[in-house]
């Protein structure tokens, strides 16, 4: 029975372009050591030479093939570029010459194809965090204006009912307001763990840390500083605060830009951003996150969210 497994011509024929670089073959068939593109990196202290697999070369039917008779096998010299295939299929350890290149074009069609596949990345890359940047502002406009776009505009929905006064970047949980938008991210967390500890305050009531127009805890906080999205020295203001908040929206399930765009509906926002935010309802029963009653209702956030998306 034939193996189905590393057998050429059964699980795939890889072919490969590459660069000769030892030719000292003690055995005197002419094999070479060959730096395959892509295969094998260019650094010599990752993969040394010596590390690398004898490549065979392919002889015509003029050659017997066979040690002493026929013709050389030894005209490939380090430098030359050479193209062939691996006998043994995605193993990569018997490589076969097949023929040599005059220049360098073997080195030229690899480097072309990564730089043809980086270009194409970068490119929508680029696309995606202009159309994001340009769908969802950084900048929120006052609770209920609606006056900034749809960006502005979900976001007001979100600080609805979750600041006090409604859509305060300087909002602390249970009402108060004190001035954090002049804090850094660090100094924002070490305040709301100081009243969250503080008793008679509202935030030790509810164990909570909770603030500014989203009311964030001071463990997100911590967890943006620990991932890179933010420093810990950077403003807590409200173009950070409104950064944070669509990250976090994108994070619970629904991305507004899909939203935005017309990917995901109204529904999923909502049962999603719920899960981040008491105010909004889980579903159209109206229950929040912690068995209490979302302050907006359902059917009327869907009417808000598809008007926001239809740009009336």
């Amino acid at each position: 029975m034939i193996n189905e497994k590393h057998f050429m011509g059964r699980d795939g024929f890889y072919w490969f372009f590459g660069k000769v670089v030892d030719r000292n073959d003690t055995t005197g068939l002419g094999r070479v050591r060959v730096r395959v593109f892509g295969i094998h990196p260019d650094d010599e202290n990752l993969v040394p030479n010596d590390h690398l697999p004898w490549a065979i070369p392919v002889q015509p039917v003029t050659s017997a093939g066979i040690f002493g008779v026929g013709h050389s096998a030894t005209g490939l010299l380090p430098g030359s570029h050479v193209f062939g295939f691996f006998a043994d299929g995605q193993d990569a350890q018997i490589p076969v010459v097949l023929g040599s290149i005059a220049s360098s074009l073997g080195h030229y069609v690899m480097q072309a194809t990564d730089t043809l596949t980086q270009t194409a990345e970068n490119a929508a890359t680029a696309a995606i965090t202009s159309a994001e940047e340009t769908l969802i502002n950084l900048k929120a406009g006052p609770a209920k204006g609606f006056t900034k776009g749809p960006r502005g505009q979900l976001l007001d929905l979100i600080a609805q009912y979750e600041s006090v006064p409604a859509g305060s970047y300087n909002s602390v949980i249970g009402g108060g307001s004190t001035s954090i938008t002049t804090m850094t991210v660090n100094e924002a967390i070490a305040y709301g763990y100081k009243l969250r500890h503080t008793p008679g305050t509202v935030a030790n009531r509810l164990n909570s840390s909770a603030m500014g127009r989203y009311q964030f805890v001071g463990e997100t906080l911590k967890g943006y500083i620990k991932n890179g999205t933010i420093s810990g020295s950077e403003k807590f203001d409200g173009a950070t605060q409104d950064k944070l908040c669509l990250i976090l929206m994108k994070e619970s399930g629904a991305d507004p830009y899909k939203f935005l765009t017309g990917k995901i509906n109204a529904e999923r926002c909502i049962s999603r951003w719920a899960t981040k935010w008491q105010s909004w309802p889980l579903g159209p029963n109206g229950n929040a996150i912690g068995n209490s009653n979302a302050r907006w209702n359902w059917n009327e956030l869907i009417s808000l969210l598809n008007k926001i998306r239809d740009g009336k």
